[in-house]
């Protein structure tokens, strides 16, 4: 009887130690460190990606912005110059309808066009153009038959205030506001509107 038991305690000694130990599992600091690596490469790129992808989007907003102004601007001046007489200088344009006596007058602040429309002295309709921040707006002296409007678009080297209204930057000194672009740098975009046609105050044709 004692032989058969120390022949089973034997028999379950030897598959106990046939079978195979249950080690811990986890990982390694190297292996831990590697990942880590690995991890932290892809997220940078994955933010310089979003980065890049966040300038494109604000760079087609303010070409958009621009294009909008200035094809409404263009189509409107174009319509004042041949119904009415330019004259004045400064940076202002009046314009005199011959039929109703209206008086329209164009002028410019830091990159917002306004249109304002007077008959009989009294305010009838005034309009806005605006521009992104750091576009520049210039009305050509009349008195020197410079019948040309200049847009100006920002430098893209510039970080200008976001494009609105034109509120945020108009209570700002135009150093903070517009500041100037680094010498050297790529010159900005910019866009002539030739008024050809236009009837000045001296009755010359521009």
């Amino acid at each position: 009887m004692r032989r058969l038991r120390t022949a089973a305690a034997g028999g379950c000694r030897g598959i106990s130690a046939a079978l195979p130990r249950a080690g811990r599992a986890g990982y390694s600091l190297l292996t831990v460190m590697i990942s880590m690596t690995i991890l932290s490469a892809l997220l940078g790129t994955c933010g310089m990606c979003l980065q890049a992808m966040f300038r494109l989007d604000h760079r087609q907003r303010v070409s958009s912005q621009l294009l909008d102004s200035l094809r409404r601007m263009e189509r409107q001046l174009r319509e004042d110059a041949v119904a009415g007489v330019l004259s004045g200088g400064g940076g202002v344009w009046r314009i005199e309808a011959g039929a109703g006596g209206d008086v329209i007058v164009w002028s410019e602040s830091r990159g917002v066009v306004q249109r304002e429309r007077t008959a009989a002295g009294a305010i009838e309709s005034r309009e806005r153009y605006v521009f992104p921040a750091g576009a520049r707006v210039e009305f050509g002296d009349l008195l020197s038959g410079d019948a040309v409007v200049r847009v100006r678009e920002g430098s893209r080297l510039v970080r200008y205030p976001e494009a609105g209204d034109g509120g945020a930057v108009r209570n700002k000194p135009e150093a903070v506001a517009l500041p100037a672009a680094p010498a050297g740098g790529v010159e900005a975009l910019a866009i002539e509107i030739h008024l050809r046609g236009a009837v000045r105050a001296d009755g010359d044709l521009q």
